[in-house]
């Protein structure tokens, strides 16, 4: 093929300000200088359909990389550039830096096997990556930067089919680093984009560092399940959010659950939240559980809810201990005792409620539970301001014949009720019909 003269390439520039169909063109190793680079950069200004251009390997120095970058200046539709394998140092490199202020199109230029220093190139990479972000988020960038936003909810999501670029996986990048340490963003809407599980690995690394955001909206964009696998890491290391939407993204029903359980969870005690997810899939080697409140852990109606959730399909858990949950409240005990009297969790032998200030109404519900109930040996109610005892002895003479130990000690219940439960709850532990 004959090489592109000064006056061929001037015939192919004059047809580029005027074509209106061509998207691509590759002009690598035509080795055109910066004569004719500049004769380009003149076609690059005013061409309103090249998408991408390729001038690798075509002997240009800083001399024409200036001009191309002067061009792009005004230039709206040109996306890609390559200039690979030329002879570009850091004036270059720095001119394409300055043309961003003016270019809001250009996303990939390829600028390896040059002379420009690794700092520069940095430089250059973070300033393509803001880019090609849409215009509502460079116009955010400063203000979260420096932490001054006037609105707490930070909205991105994109709707009309016209409204410019969507936020996607480089995005989510540029929004790590722009609110990792940012703390009057709370709510931050995503929705309706093209973020990837590849984008969603950086938003799963802001929620680990960020302690104000409580709401995410990811709605309608293209995660899958490894992008749901990052949130569901991060979210074991992140106590804040509170609100987590992945609606209509190619996300299995199994993991949309555990997401969805992850989140509840997060405002839950440490203890609870570690255990809970192993609670929910059976695990084997968990089979005691002590969620005994200390401290701050308290046992909420709310975590009462969730443990009877994630129990219900339990079969090796065999011992519980919810002592000293005084928070539990009626409402959470009756989860818990309707899971049991309807044998959702089979093998739970063991159940402490001690120090939970159930009251003679706690202890009604728990004595209703016993009368269906086929698996609970043992049942620790000591102090728990109870003043009565018939409900239990009424349950054990008649129809519960598995309860061997009821402990009913610090409490003011009378010593007959107490005689007969302890009677009853040895003749269980027999063998026969000696009962």
């Amino acid at each position: 093929t004959k090489p592109y003269t000064p006056t061929s390439t001037r015939l192919l520039v004059d047809t580029l300000k005027v074509n209106t169909s061509l998207t691509l063109l590759n002009f690598a190793n035509n080795n055109p200088g910066n004569d004719r680079t500049a004769m380009l950069a003149e076609a690059l200004a005013i061409n309103t359909t090249l998408r991408e251009l390729s001038l690798q390997a075509n002997h240009v120095s800083c001399e024409g990389a200036v001009e191309v970058a002067a061009a792009l200046r005004h230039n709206t539709t040109l996306t890609e550039l390559d200039l690979r394998n030329n002879i570009i140092s850091d004036l270059g490199a720095q001119a394409f830096i300055d043309s961003f202020k003016s270019n809001g199109t250009l996303s990939q230029l390829h600028l390896e096997l040059n002379n420009i220093a690794h700092d520069k190139q940095s430089k250059l990479l973070h300033s393509l990556m803001l880019n090609a972000q849409p215009a509502e988020l460079k116009l955010m960038l400063p203000q979260l930067h420096a932490n001054r936003m006037a609105h707490t909810q930070l909205s991105l999501s994109h709707f009309a089919a016209d409204a410019g670029p969507e936020i996607n996986d480089v995005s989510c990048r540029v929004l790590l680093n722009a609110l990792r340490m940012n703390t009057c963003v709370t709510v931050v809407d995503l929705s309706n984009n093209r973020i990837s599980s590849e984008g969603v690995k950086y938003l799963s690394a802001l929620l680990r560092d960020n302690v104000s955001i409580h709401t995410l909206l990811l709605d309608n964009n293209r995660i899958e399940d490894d992008g749901a696998e990052e949130l569901l890491s991060a979210l074991k290391v992140s106590y804040t959010l509170r609100t987590l939407s992945v609606s209509n993204n190619p996300i299995s029903e199994g993991k949309q659950e555990e997401l969805r359980l992850a989140v509840r969870l997060n405002s839950e005690p440490l203890n609870f939240k570690k255990i809970a997810p192993l609670l929910r899939e059976n695990n084997a080697g968990l089979s005691v559980v002590d969620l005994s409140a200390v401290g701050d852990h308290a046992c909420t109606p709310q975590t009462m809810a969730l443990l009877a959730e994630v129990m219900m399909h339990n079969t090796h858990l065999k011992e519980l201990c919810l002592a000293n949950c005084s928070q539990m409240s009626l409402e959470g005990l009756s989860g818990i005792a309707t899971l049991l009297a309807r044998n959702f969790c089979p093998g739970l032998t063991s159940l402490d409620l001690s120090s939970t200030q159930l009251g003679d109404d706690g202890a009604a519900v728990l004595s209703t539970m016993l009368v269906s109930n086929s698996s609970l040996m043992e049942l620790l109610l000591k102090t728990n301001n109870l003043t009565s005892g018939a409900n239990f002895v009424s349950v054990l003479r008649t129809q519960n014949h598995q309860l061997t130990t009821l402990d009913m000690s610090a409490n003011d219940v009378p010593p007959r009720d107490l005689h007969d439960i302890d009677l009853l709850t040895r003749l269980n532990a027999q063998p026969g019909r000696l009962k």
